[in-house]
């Protein structure tokens, strides 16, 4: 018996692997020197340096595990944004897909893997097939998120279970009390603190060619990857044409009639994908959401404001705009503004829809937020009744009460050392105590 873990290479998760090895047999695709695969060729798509590094398949592997239609498609889908998919065709990137189940299946096979840890929600081509695959050969899998409430983080088997959580009893510790104000929707969300500015074209294409010869030399980086940075600077330059002019519309399009915010997530993230499902395509959210609602009812829709050109092809933002009582609004209008004078807040898996909630309004949910089983969270269906949406009405004590039951779900522990700045109280050594106790019990 074995376990296999996908991450864990930064800040604490080092010592936490360190001390794991000392008590069970364990394997790490990873960054740095302690990895037995380095995670970076399964980014980079390297079928030649996974063989060297570890010719699992050579000789005559067992029968590959093959993914169902949906899982392939899905995870074809995710496998097309990334960089290296960039310069491929349909045909080579469908085969990598095919090595990759085989390949992933061998290895879960040889090194007797029957448990699965991932340090973060698996959202990358390579891990989510691992994850189907470890699935379908009954490997227990487990991956954590972490959470906007200092020190907490999210402890679930599968990405769709973040979406139905809910909680029995009293949870093991409050959260509720601890960054957040009930009837008060404004954050200081960290993540947003320092927006990305536009850079011309020419600065940014020296800044990724560097970038590129910098890893290559440093042997992070199979090749210069020149056809994909082509692709993606024209996909820039395409975006930048269509920005010139955007076809944003100011406030006055509302002039007071009643509408259902949806704020776009940025992309590509696993808000969306995986945690999206279906609606990682945002548009057809959108389209869905459309439908549901009565006509007298808009949709106002403003753009994340750290998108830029990846996932924003004008398409994206024509579809949306061929739809009736859809509004694309300026960037530049207060997002807290918007949710204030909504009907109700729409989301893929937002902290939109946590803030509307925080606000006594009720939201819509199209994806595995963890969220979506509070009170006033709403999953969305065709069947969904709009009068019960609208009916909504807040009640404080009772989301308290849910927060707290939901807290069961979240273990003490920092995963993601992105979300110091939340965490004041942080103190390594303890950090490092919580996070071996929570991957030695697999109750």
């Amino acid at each position: 018996m074995s376990t296999l873990l996908w991450g864990f290479t930064s800040g604490d998760l080092k010592q936490v692997v360190s001390g794991l090895r000392a008590r069970q047999t364990l394997f790490l695709i990873g960054k740095g020197g302690g990895a037995d695969l380095p995670v970076r060729l399964f980014h980079e798509f390297d079928v030649d340096g996974i063989m060297a590094a570890h010719p699992v398949l050579l000789g005559g592997a067992a029968e590959p595990v093959r993914l169902s239609a949906s899982e392939a498609g899905h995870c074809y889908a995710v496998m097309q944004r990334e960089f290296y998919a960039r310069d491929m065709e349909h045909g080579d990137l469908r085969d990598l897909l095919y090595f990759f189940e085989a390949y992933f299946a061998a290895l879960l096979r040889q090194w007797g893997v029957t448990r699965l840890v991932f340090s973060m929600i698996p959202h990358l081509g390579p891990e989510l097939i691992l994850l189907h695959v470890a699935r379908r050969m009954g490997v227990r899998t487990r991956m954590f998120y972490q959470s906007l409430f200092a020190e907490r983080f999210f402890d679930v088997s599968e990405p769709e279970e973040l979406g139905r959580l809910t909680g029995e009893g009293q949870g093991r510790w409050p959260v509720w009390h601890e960054r957040f104000s009930f009837g008060v929707p404004e954050q200081n969300l960290f993540y947003m603190l320092k927006l990305p500015k536009p850079e011309a074209h020419w600065r940014w294409l020296v800044r990724s060619f560097l970038g590129r010869c910098r890893k290559f030399l440093r042997g992070r980086a199979r090749d210069l990857g020149m056809l994909p940075l082509a692709a993606d600077s024209l996909e820039r330059r395409r975006h930048a044409r269509y920005m010139a002019n955007p076809p944003w519309q100011d406030e006055s399009v509302l002039a007071g009639r009643p509408y259902v915010y949806f704020p776009l997530h940025l992309q590509p993230e696993l808000t969306t994908d995986p945690l999206g499902g279906d609606y990682g395509d945002q548009a057809l959210a959108i389209e869905r959401l459309r439908a549901w609602l009565p006509p007298d009812v808009d949709i106002v829709v403003k753009e994340n404001p750290k998108q830029y050109h990846e996932w924003r092809d004008p398409l994206f933002y024509e579809r949306i705009r061929t739809l009736p009582g859809v509004h694309v609004i300026d960037r530049g209008v207060n997002t807290y503004k918007l949710l204030r004078g909504s009907l109700m807040v729409a989301t893929i898996t937002g902290t939109a829809g946590w803030e509307s909630l925080l606000m006594g309004r009720p939201v819509i949910v199209f994806g595995a937020a963890w969220h979506a089983g509070l009170p006033g969270a709403f999953r969305f269906s065709e069947a969904l009744d709009y009068a019960a949406v609208r009916s909504f009405q807040a009640d404080f004590d009772a989301l308290r009460g849910a927060l707290d039951q939901l807290s069961t779900h979240m273990p003490p522990g920092v995963v993601d050392m992105h979300y110091l700045p939340i965490c004041p109280d942080y103190v390594p050594e303890t950090n490092q105590r919580r996070l071996l106790d929570v991957l030695n019990d697999w109750r």
